[in-house]
């Protein structure tokens, strides 16, 4: 999925920071849902990268999506 940034145009992966607490699937879902507006199933990891200030991009396969207005809410477990 590539989504057009609203800074400079360009398409882009959605993507952003893991809350504390929060498993690296449920950061997928509430990015994907926060830049895009589409709340995606994960099936599976293809990879997770960080660069040396630990700034890390998530990769991953959706089997399904659906569009929603509302927003996500991260959760406090334990990451996977």
């Amino acid at each position: 999925m590539l989504q057009r940034r609203r800074d400079t145009g360009q398409w882009a992966l959605p993507g952003g920071a893991q809350d504390i607490g929060e498993t690296a699937t449920e950061c997928v879902v509430r990015e994907c849902l926060v830049e895009t507006g589409i709340v995606a199933e994960i099936t599976g990891f293809l990879g997770v990268y960080t660069n040396p200030r630990h700034i890390v991009a998530a990769t991953a396969r959706s089997a399904s999506s659906t569009r929603t207005p509302t927003s996500a809410t991260p959760s406090a477990r334990a990451d996977d």
